[in-house]
């Protein structure tokens, strides 16, 4: 397992607003902050060897996936679950050989 770092993201709360004309908007509020280490599984030494090397990018695609993180996600068990499959599809959909197989909160504060 390869450390990719701390982040620091916002936390939303999404509300979906009756328009009164038929149609919805989705409202977003800021609810506060969270910090998570972020731990990523390889599939092979490669693939680790690649991630390493390409670590700012790979801190991108994270922090990408981190924004518009609702707040009740990261209380929930199966939140958390969403939140490290859309981690991990991201990098495997942007890691050019191998996969990551596997992607872990090694820390995470919610305030």
């Amino acid at each position: 397992p390869i450390s990719v770092g701390e982040f620091s993201f916002e936390l939303i709360e999404k509300k979906v607003i009756d328009n009164g004309d038929g149609s919805e908007t989705e409202q977003k509020t800021s609810t506060g902050m969270a910090e998570a280490e972020i731990v990523v599984e390889c599939d092979s030494e490669a693939t680790c060897i690649w991630v390493e090397k390409s670590l700012p990018a790979v801190r991108n695609q994270v922090t990408n996936s981190l924004i518009d993180v609702d707040r009740s996600e990261l209380i929930d068990r199966e939140g958390k679950r969403r939140i490290r499959k859309v981690i991990q599809d991201r990098l495997n959909g942007w890691i050019p050989d191998g996969q990551i197989v596997n992607v872990y909160f090694s820390r995470l504060t919610v305030e």
